[in-house]
């Protein structure tokens, strides 16, 4: 019974120490009016959550669309296996570019530059 017991404990250990480096991900730059978001990619190839971060250069509101859902960026957020995710900026002449980080691995998962420009009406 103790063999049992210690080979669960070990399953249960192993799933927390999964896979933790997702396949490959690239986000479209955005080049928008006032709004603008990027392509959904699909986090693949993780076993577990794992943490995801971004930094970036320039202004505007930064926010992350995680299966369907606008949330705005604060700072590290979770992702799990098959979970939907895009970026949007928004504001009015601001660029610059967003580094992604897995944060969990500290490795860049992908980069992208972003410029929103005002709307005029001709």
């Amino acid at each position: 019974m103790t063999g049992a017991v210690l080979m669960l404990a070990g399953a249960g250990a192993g799933a927390v120490g999964g896979i933790t480096t997702p396949a490959a991900v690239s986000w479209y730059d955005i080049y928008a009016t006032i709004v603008g978001v990027t392509n959904v990619q699909t986090i693949t190839a993780i076993t577990v959550p794992i943490s995801i971060t971004a930094s970036r250069t320039g202004t505007g509101l930064f926010s992350y669309v995680k299966n369907g859902t606008v949330y705005p960026y604060t700072g590290a957020f979770g992702v799990s296996p098959g979970d939907a995710l895009a970026w949007q900026m928004s504001g009015s002449s601001v660029s610059g570019v967003v580094t992604v980080t897995n944060a969990t691995t500290s490795t860049t998962l992908a980069t992208f530059n972003y410029t929103l420009t005002p709307f005029r009406f001709f």
